[in-house]
């Protein structure tokens, strides 16, 4: 659709069908989504996503129902892109073989305030909850990695890149199953 007056520049909608099995026929993957994208002002672009799925873990098969939502945009020449992107809703806790429910985020941002310098900002958390029979929801884990990159260009053959990273995650070891 390409609407006429206002922010949104075009709408698109679509679905998503897969099925994945193994070389025995058992189930790995089988998945169904349904979404919608915009692109409107300032060069920016939206999703939103529903998803259905049916995911192997172990010997068992978990049904899921997630979201996923992006938001980018472009507001100016020194100010490239921001990027916000999320995934809500079931979660599947493949180490101990169960269903829980999680959420991530990842936030960017590239900045060149100069035709030589570029910055560009990375931070990303993931956490997932289960049900624990003495402690009811739990957090299994969080997770957590931030970047940032400095990159200044000499010529189109010489540059210079400065990358710092932080990598975090904190798990609790009793939520987890033993075998």
């Amino acid at each position: 659709l390409r609407p006429t007056g206002g922010p949104v520049r075009r709408q698109r909608f679509s679905s998503y069908i897969d099925h994945q099995d193994d070389q025995d026929g058992n189930l790995l993957q089988q998945f169904f989504a349904l979404g919608t994208g915009l692109d409107a002002k300032w060069n920016s672009f939206l999703q939103f996503r529903y998803q259905y799925d049916k995911i192997r873990a172990g010997e068992q098969v978990f049904p899921r129902h997630s979201g996923n939502a992006i938001v980018q945009f472009s507001p100016s020449r020194v100010i490239n892109q921001i990027n916000v992107e999320s995934h809500f809703g079931q979660e599947i806790d493949f180490d101990n073989e169960r269903l829980g429910h999680g959420f991530s985020l990842v936030l960017s941002a590239n900045v060149r305030p100069t035709d030589h310098l570029s910055l560009s900002f990375n931070g990303s958390r993931r956490f997932l909850d289960v049900d624990d029979p003495q402690r009811g929801n739990s957090r299994l884990f969080t997770a957590r990695v931030d970047r940032v990159r400095l990159t200044y260009t000499f010529t189109a053959r010489s540059f210079v890149r400065v990358i710092g990273q932080w990598v975090q995650t904190t798990r609790d070891p009793s939520l987890y199953v033993e075998t």
